[in-house]
């Protein structure tokens, strides 16, 4: 693990739906990379759609850059939640379906001990 040709290795991907507190509905992947070494730096990427580019986190090694990322990645969706009022859904959601509820994350951690 020591080249940065991991950082395009997907090692963790899920899906979400965020639901605004107007209904409007969109799908949201979140992932995260396999973490490398960079320059006696460890290093791990990770996504969200709807951002331009990834992000990265950083730490003394490999595990640490990792756990970072995860960090990052329920920093942003809590932000999404208690500034937005976004209700997240887990994965493929049929909205039409009458049972659709059932898919309802209730929060961040639910989605994090869902998939990650």
């Amino acid at each position: 693990m020591s080249s940065e040709a991991n950082a395009d290795t997907v090692i963790a991907e899920t899906k979400v739906v965020f639901v605004t507190d107007t209904g409007r509905k969109f799908p949201v992947t979140l992932g995260i990379g396999k973490p490398y070494l960079a320059n006696q730096t460890a290093c791990c990427v990770y996504y969200m759609d709807g951002y331009k580019k990834p992000f990265q986190a950083y730490g003394e090694d490999t595990f640490q850059a990792l756990c970072g990322a995860i960090g990052m990645i329920r920093s942003h969706l809590n932000s999404l939640v208690e500034h937005s009022g976004y209700k997240i859904y887990e994965g493929d959601v049929d909205f039409e379906s009458e049972n659709y509820e059932e898919n309802y994350a209730f929060s961040v951690e639910l989605v994090f001990a869902m998939n990650l």
